[in-house]
């Protein structure tokens, strides 16, 4: 399920402005600042050829920026670490780790919940057994993986595929992302092998974001070195690294094997939503232990300091190593990409650039936190940052851009629209819908209303417009568009015909294809509409009726109790349907816990009743057109009904509402 709020602007203050921010909206100054801890690079002693940062500059441009973030958009607490040249140059806390009672964001005290940076600590883990000669990137993974069963449509599944995220899985969540007790939660084998989502198309095809493939590769983990996950990755790279405040562990508040310790639990931040004026909790759910590697790591800006400087150095600091300089340039290295001009993928890390600096870096989003660590070898730059508010994405995704805006010079410079560019409307404009969701299951329905329009204005931007909101972009080279904000870019491949068909997202993760009307979301809301305004049409002009003894024959008596029987189930199918839906858009809806839920099989079977129903009346027309006894207009307007529910009809069945094998295993 995708939680992630788009396109949120911070202002720059001076330190005057952030302080008094901070004092008038949180109660306190910003949180103290941890000191050097002394962490070096072997080569320390060499002069690097980039400025350094100045700690005390970067502290009063992050007070301003962060403060006034969080103001502006009601974020609880924010975390943050900044390392370079094989030093800790600063971590802080803002805010308040937890509401009730109030407890302050500590850098190197408070654990905050990393989602999907997780990746790159699995993976890490994953070249270790690599470097030993225990896995092979390039092998099939069921020579490893004896127990779990994976679906066989299209060859082979290697290690680099799911390192790629291009294995081809579609994406599934119902009923399964988050669990609520440890005692309830299956094995990892039998989790993998009940929940595992379809392969949708060939290996290597496309970069399409997978949790599964991740988790996958975490079961692998363990079969190659016969540790469980969690013990692996606490022996093999928090333990070495010094990392002592964070875990893979998730479950809390039991002194008991698999259980987060209380020690760390106590400290760890609650993520938060704004609603109603105040900050509300999210549900206390938690990653079942088959999800671990993909997303489940609790730490501390500090902790992940560490993790940085160890990356940035090769694999070691402090003399302890986690990798070999080797595997670690390896891993930072793109391995796959959608298309040229656009992020990749390089072992785990995606791969960018941030006005011309080349980043390598992962984000992550759980449970109403947002995180980014973005790191930049050309500076010896590394930067961690994470807020507990589900309203904080644009506030992580861009701080590195800003650092660097502020403190270096730019490589490159920003384009300029060109307003002849709005000839090629009709190549690119458009809608595309994500590949990044169900194909063969109910989990599609996530995405409806998901898709990307695309559109050009008369000044030259390409606009991308989704719930998220809207972004503008510029044309580079061979379809190859750059953000006008930020520099990101994005791609599309055009056919021979010269009309766009696919988009490459800028972040590398995902493709979108070009959607015909009848495969839209506004195909479905338009049937969906008409069929309610027929259905309560239909009704009322029973009420109209009554009483009335019309001549008719048996058939047409039938068709005419079958329009009100139909409408009456659509009705219901409605009903039941917005419920779903609503509670299906809240930040965490327990249909991600537990599916199908008793709502869910009155939909199901509402929708599918309808359906059938609107079927035997489309047969059911014959009769009433030979019998002839109804007027002419009443025959018309009950053939308009039948006929124009059918759209609908086929939504159901293309959004896999239809049909009881959709929901779940």
């Amino acid at each position: 399920m995708k939680l992630t709020i788009h396109n949120i602007i911070q202002r720059f203050a001076t330190v005057a402005v952030a302080a008094a921010f901070a004092v008038s909206a949180h109660g306190q100054t910003p949180g103290d600042v941890i000191p050097d801890t002394g962490l070096a690079l072997a080569a320390d002693s060499e002069t690097p050829g980039y400025a350094l940062l100045a700690p005390d500059l970067l502290e009063a441009f992050l007070d301003g920026t962060i403060t006034t973030a969080m103001e502006d958009h009601h974020l609880p607490g924010v975390t943050v670490s900044v390392v370079q040249n094989g030093k800790l140059v600063l971590a802080k806390g803002y805010g308040v780790a937890r509401t009730n009672p109030p407890q302050p964001v500590v850098a190197d005290q408070t654990l905050f919940r990393i989602g999907s940076i997780s990746k790159t600590f699995t993976f890490s883990g994953v070249m270790q057994l690599v470097e030993k000669g225990m896995l092979d990137l390039d092998a099939d993974i069921e020579t490893i993986l004896d127990d779990v069963r994976i679906e066989d449509r299209f060859g082979k599944l290697t290690m680099t595929d799911l390192m790629t995220h291009s294995a081809g899985f579609e994406d599934a969540y119902f009923g399964f992302f988050y669990a609520d007790d440890i005692e309830d939660d299956l094995s990892s084998t039998d989790y993998l092998n009940q929940y595992a989502p379809h392969r949708v198309r060939p290996t290597g095809e496309q970069i399409v974001y997978s949790n599964f493939g991740v988790d996958l590769a975490g079961k692998v983990v363990e079969s190659a070195s016969g540790e469980r996950f969690a013990d692996y990755m606490d022996t093999h790279i928090f333990q070495p690294l010094g990392m002592t405040r964070s875990s893979f562990l998730d479950y809390p508040n039991q002194v008991a094997d698999g259980y987060l310790d209380p020690v760390l639990e106590k400290d760890r931040a609650i993520g938060y939503r704004w609603a109603g004026g105040k900050f509300v909790p999210y549900d206390q759910f938690f990653i079942p232990r088959a999800q671990y590697p993909s997303g489940s790591v609790s730490a501390t800006a500090t902790d992940m300091a560490v993790f940085m400087l160890a990356h940035l150095n090769g694999g070691a600091i402090d003399g302890k190593r986690i990798l070999a300089a080797e595997t670690v340039e390896q891993m930072h290295t793109r391995l796959r990409s959608n298309a040229d001009g656009i992020q990749g993928n390089a072992h785990g890390f995606w791969t960018g650039q941030i006005r011309g600096y080349r980043t390598v870096e992962h984000g992550g989003a759980v449970s109403g936190f947002l995180s980014d660590m973005v790191l930049i070898p050309e500076l010896g730059l590394g930067i961690f940052v994470s807020t507990n508010g589900d309203t904080g994405g644009g506030s992580t995704a861009s701080l590195t851009r800003r650092i660097i805006e502020n403190f270096y010079p730019l490589l490159t410079s920003p384009l300029q629209p060109d307003p002849g560019f709005s000839a090629q409307s009709k190549v690119y404009s458009g809608q595309y819908l994500g590949n990044r969701r169900g194909y063969e299951i109910i989990d599609k329905l996530a995405s409806l209303g998901s898709e990307i329009t695309v559109s050009i204005t008369d000044e030259g931007y390409l606009i991308t417009t989704s719930s998220g909101g809207s972004k503008r972009w510029l044309p580079v080279e061979n379809h190859v568009f750059e953000n006008a904000e930020d520099g990101s870019r994005m791609a599309f491949e055009v056919d021979s015909s010269g009309i766009a068909t696919r988009l490459y997202s800028a972040y590398g993760h995902n493709v979108s294809d070009r959607v015909s009307l009848p495969g839209s979301s506004q195909f479905f809301y338009v049937a969906a509409g008409s069929t309610l305004v027929l259905a309560f049409g239909s009704l009322f002009g029973f009420w109209l009726r009554r009483g009335r003894r019309p001549i008719q024959t048996g058939g047409e008596k039938l068709a005419s109790y079958g329009v009100g029987i139909t409408s009456l189930v659509w009705l219901l199918f409605f009903a039941s349907f917005a419920a779903l839906m609503s509670g299906a858009i809240v930040p965490e809806p327990e249909i991600l816990v537990r599916y199908p839920t008793p709502l869910a099989w009155v939909t199901h079977l509402s929708a599918t009743a309808a359906a059938m129903l609107v079927v035997v009346g489309v047969f059911g027309l014959l009769p009433v057109w030979r019998a002839g006894s109804w007027p002419f207009s009443r025959r018309l307007r009950h053939t308009v009904v039948v006929i124009s529910w059918l759209p609908l009809v086929w939504a159901l069945n293309d959004w896999n509402l239809l049909g009881l094998r959709y929901l779940g295993p």
